[in-house]
């Protein structure tokens, strides 16, 4: 039997706070395992864990494509400004 889907409304939420989330658990500059950090934030998240968990992957690939953070062998990190 198949649950109820997140609303759009819903959807963009979670991704915007997400995207919030992943940047302030980079803070520090440290390579930390994308795998990681998704397990950290879906940790107390209740229902709708596979929609959330593929959201918070497009998160990431959001941050990655506007260029605030860089992947690496499964590791993200804050991209460093350029002096």
């Amino acid at each position: 039997m198949k649950g109820r889907k997140l609303t759009f409304e819903e959807r963009v939420t979670w991704k915007e706070n997400t995207k919030k989330e992943i940047l302030k658990i980079l803070d520090g500059g440290a390579w930390r395992f994308r795998e990681d950090i998704v397990r950290e934030l879906l940790v107390d998240e209740g229902g709708f864990a596979d929609q959330k968990r593929r959201l918070t992957i497009a998160a990431f690939r959001g941050l990655v494509g506007d260029g605030i953070i860089e992947s690496k062998g499964g590791k993200v990190r804050l991209k460093r400004a350029k002096e």
